[in-house]
């Protein structure tokens, strides 16, 4: 919300500027619900197992999507042998875990960046406007 959108009445007696905090603090309590119910809404996105839940289900709607899949099962297969037959990673259990996380980490991101991208400037900007209006709205008690 734009603070420059809000009616700027010309404030003349003790109670005018009673009301008139009054209607900033109720503005402010609403872009601080609103700014938490998209916070909220960004961190459960990007909660791992929501992550790869909305990464399966692309993943099973997707033709080409399967078979980039499929060619990344044979490619970490592939990774994994070379390195045992060449001693690079001594436990399986680590390669898999590190090589299973950076590989959704790399195709989250790849296909989701943007949206993530978007979300965490929404809510960038969503922050920088109630501190902006805060900082306004001490300037004008001054």
């Amino acid at each position: 919300m734009n603070p420059a959108a809000y009616p700027r009445p010309k404030i003349t007696s003790y109670e005018a500027l009673r009301a008139r905090i009054d209607y900033l603090d109720t503005i402010k309590e609403a872009q601080e619900e609103a700014l938490k119910a998209d916070f909220k809404q960004v961190l459960e996105s990007l909660q791992p197992v929501n992550l790869l839940k909305s990464a399966v289900e692309n993943i099973k709607q997707d033709r080409d999507l399967k078979n980039q899949a499929g060619e990344l099962g044979l490619s970490l297969g592939l990774d994994f042998l070379v390195d045992k037959l060449f001693k690079k990673n001594s436990s399986t259990g680590a390669y898999i875990k590190a090589t299973l996380v950076e590989q959704v980490a790399a195709f989250v991101l790849d296909r989701y960046g943007d949206k993530i991208e978007a979300l965490v400037r929404r809510l960038t900007d969503k922050l920088r406007s109630l501190l902006k209006t805060d900082s306004i709205e001490k300037d004008t008690d001054s």
